[in-house]
């Protein structure tokens, strides 16, 4: 075989490998800074955006979302966001939900009447309990509203100036040890009406001013002021506290219009029906088994078309950046030719390889897991070790393909381990600690 024959067939192969591997690419997450609310505590704000009604196209204002923790084929729960049921009700989980959980109400005990509790507990105390038929505070898949808010938090200024960047509010933290913390996503649509209704009907455009917030224990449970109202100075001598951070009720400044904000858009998207798919075909198969339904067939069309979709997505990206100009002056430095060491300047070397780093191309070769001893890899499922796409020597842990999850470090510092891991896995791939719900 001759060497053009040979590398003819190199570069057949590569390509094979990089249609094989299309779907795998180096991602960074964006973490996530929240400001928590705590019970009792007055919080100060300032909102970022256009109200959550008229926000239109714009990612960072306030958007209301669904969620619910659903528990999947592997024991564990994964957070799935549901569009609305009034823009959506044939969405694939409102429909197993609405079918598995239909009732009747009973107009004399004021109460739903469900159908299949007890002809078919198995599957309906996994939709409408998770399982958990003795905690009265869980909630199955029935999906909470919640509205994600970036704002400036007055008890965290150090952290804004530092980073220039807003945070997302969190109705509250729930401390996982070692002071790390596990953030609820937004807060209820009660407080967020409550800001709307209280303050901005009254005091207009909420970057012009900051707001006070303020958890309750007992109804109405949450509590909103302008913290320049007579009614606002008073609500904070009810609740004994005292401000001690400054509010300001001055316009955003340029500078603070400037920073960075979270895409909440993109940070918090429906979830994808291969997800679904992913996590709930064995249970959704046991569904359609019990009501001759054929709902697992329904969602597999469905990844078939989300498949399709994302592809031909892709290829119009590939064919808009082909279409793009070369830069030349770039593509000067990358293929300039060395000089020898002793001669060249170090400035001179750190430019051409900031250069040579942003012209390169995203890593698209398959990652071999089992070239990497962590006890946590075996514990993963194939699902969990396919989003596994690299490893950071610098940092210690590896990287996972887009979209698998917001990422958080490994928190079992008994055995020495900081690995950092998607909310979607359910243990560590370092140290195979199972993470709390």
């Amino acid at each position: 075989m001759t060497r053009e024959e040979l590398f003819a067939n190199a570069k057949a192969k590569r390509e094979e490998e990089k249609e094989k591997e299309s779907q795998r690419q180096n991602f960074d997450f964006e973490k996530i800074t929240w400001g928590a609310m705590k019970s009792k505590r007055m919080k100060a704000i300032r909102i970022f955006g256009s109200p959550e009604s008229v926000r239109g196209d714009d990612p960072f204002s306030p958007k209301l979302i669904n969620y619910s923790y659903i528990l999947g084929d592997d024991d564990k729960k994964f957070r799935c966001i549901w569009p609305f049921k009034d823009d959506d009700e044939a969405w694939i989980l409102w429909k197993i939900l609405n079918k598995v959980c239909a009732y009747t109400w009973n107009s004399t005990t004021e109460s739903k009447e469900y159908h299949y509790d007890k002809k078919h507990p198995t599957v309906f105390n996994r939709v409408f309990k998770n399982n958990k038929t003795d905690n009265s505070y869980e909630k199955g898949w029935r999906p909470a509203k919640a509205v994600l808010m970036n704002v400036i938090d007055r008890d965290m200024m150090q952290w804004h100036n530092d980073n220039k960047h807003t945070v997302l509010l969190s109705k509250k933290a729930s401390e996982m040890g070692e002071g790390n913390f596990f953030y609820t996503p937004g807060v209820p649509i009660t407080l967020y009406n409550l800001i709307f209704d209280e303050i901005v009907a009254s005091h207009g455009d909420w970057e012009d001013f900051d707001v006070a917030v303020l958890k309750l224990k007992e109804k109405p449970w949450y509590a909103a002021y302008h913290f320049a109202d007579d009614e606002g100075k008073a609500a904070f001598k009810k609740y004994e506290f005292e401000i001690d951070v400054k509010l300001a009720s001055t316009p955003l400044t340029e500078a603070e219009r400037n920073w960075e904000k979270y895409n909440i858009d993109d940070l918090f998207p429906i979830t994808t029906f291969k997800r679904i798919h992913s996590r709930l075909k064995h249970f959704i198969g046991q569904v359609d088994e019990v009501f001759d339904t054929h709902y697992l067939d329904e969602l597999e069309s469905y990844v078939e078309d989300e498949e399709k979709i994302r592809k031909e997505k892709k290829a119009e990206k590939e064919e808009q950046k082909a279409s793009m100009p070369v830069d030349e002056d770039a593509k000067k430095v990358v293929e300039k030719k060395p000089e020898p060491a002793e001669e060249k300047e170090e400035s001179e070397e750190k430019e051409e390889s900031e250069v040579k780093i942003r012209t390169r191309k995203a890593k698209t070769t398959e990652f071999d897991l089992s070239a990497y001893d962590f006890p946590g890899i075996s514990k993963l499922t194939d699902e969990e070790k396919s989003n596994i796409i690299g490893f950071d020597g610098e940092k210690g842990t590896f990287k996972y393909t887009e979209g698998t999850g917001q990422i958080f470090h490994c928190l079992n510092k008994d055995e020495g381990c900081m690995m950092e891991a998607p909310d979607t896995f359910h243990s560590c791939p370092g140290c195979g600690e199972e993470f709390e719900e």
